[in-house]
């Protein structure tokens, strides 16, 4: 069971007995996936690639551009090609205070709570209608309008 648990602009996500079984479409993604995860390096991909294939993705660090939308107790990443699908952004602790997370605040709030940024973290399924995925964000960059 999965619970995320907030705490002011802290979002936490606790697990109990998770169990995560990827499935891979075809040989050849599957031998890039295992190379750039291996190799410490996040999956390059995109929001719309993730939603059509979230078991491909889950547990893997992944490396998306999107648009980044921050309210007062949640954020997430979407894409206009495919809408209505956002996956929530999650800040952990081990990264709150970091210069790249902290700089990103300040850019987003300056740019009215929207913007465009690439986003690097763990992608992660999780048993909830309202928000099924999240990234545990490990950092945020190239933040603008």
């Amino acid at each position: 069971m999965n619970r995320i648990v907030s705490s002011g602009m802290k979002l936490y996500l606790l697990t109990t007995g998770v169990a995560v079984f990827a499935f891979f479409q075809n040989v050849a993604a599957t031998g890039l996936a295992a190379e750039a995860h291996a190799s410490g390096k996040p999956l390059v991909t995109d929001v719309c690639s993730i939603l059509k294939n979230p078991n491909y993705y889950a547990m893997k660090e992944v490396s998306l551009r999107g648009s980044i939308y921050m309210g007062v107790d949640m954020m997430n990443i979407s894409d206009k090609k495919c809408p209505g699908n956002p996956i929530k952004l999650v800040i952990k602790d081990n990264v709150i205070n970091s210069s790249n997370i902290q700089s990103f605040y300040k850019k987003i709030n300056n740019y009215g709570r929207h913007g465009v940024a690439t986003v690097n973290g763990e992608f992660v399924s999780i048993d909830s209608h309202l928000t099924p995925y999240l990234i545990n964000v490990n950092n945020i960059k190239d933040v603008s309008r």
